[in-house]
C-alpha cells in the first residue's frame, strides 16, 4: 500500500510478514507515520541452491563491520560498507540505470546482486558469523584473487 513498488524485494522476514499487525491496528483507530519509509537491508544472503527464493538471511552487518568489502559483478569496489543501510543500499541499487537517474525503484527491473568479500583477518574476526554462514552454505572460502575471480568468471 505505502511503497508497492518494493514488494517484489527480497525480504529477511519472510512471506509469513504481510502486515497484517499494521492492518489489524489501524482498523481498531491505531495512527501510523511515515510509513513510506521502508527501510530495505543491503545485505541478504542469496542461496546458491535457491536464488530465486524472496527469502533471504540478513548477512550481519558485523560481516561488512570487520572489513568486509562489496564489489559488484565486474569485481569493483562500489562503496564505504561502513555507511548506513540506506547510503549502501542506494549504492546497490544504483548499478541499475532507471534507479540511478530517477532513484525510484522498477520493480519489473532484474535486482542487482553483489558479492561480499573478507580477507582472511577479517574472516577470523567475524569467525562466529563466518562458521554460521560457511554452514548454512551461504559463503565460500576462496584462496587468493585468482580463485574468486574464477568464481565470478571475470579477470583478475
Amino acid at each position: 500500500k505505502y511503497r508497492p513498488e518494493l514488494l517484489k524485494m527480497p525480504a529477511t522476514a519472510g512471506e509469513f510478514s504481510t502486515g497484517d499487525g499494521i492492518t489489524l491496528a489501524t482498523a481498531l483507530g491505531a495512527g501510523t507515520i511515515d510509513m513510506d519509509k521502508v527501510q530495505i537491508h543491503p545485505t541478504g544472503w542469496v542461496d546458491p541452491n535457491d536464488p530465486n527464493n524472496p527469502s533471504k538471511t540478513l548477512a550481519a552487518e558485523l560481516m561488512r563491520g570487520v572489513g568486509g568489502v562489496l564489489i559488484n559483478n565486474d569485481g569493483k569496489r562500489f562503496c564505504n560498507e561502513l555507511g548506513t543501510r540506506a547510503y549502501v543500499t542506494d549504492k546497490m541499487l544504483s548499478h541499475d540505470p532507471h534507479y540511478a537517474e530517477n532513484k525510484v525503484w522498477d520493480e519489473s527491473r532484474d535486482i542487482p546482486t553483489f558479492s561480499l568479500v573478507l580477507s582472511s583477518s577479517a574472516a577470523e574476526d567475524g569467525k562466529k558469523h563466518v562458521d554460521h554462514y560457511t554452514h548454512k552454505g551461504l559463503l565460500t572460502r576462496f584462496e587468493g584473487v585468482s580463485a574468486l575471480a574464477n568464481w565470478m568468471d571475470i579477470n583478475e
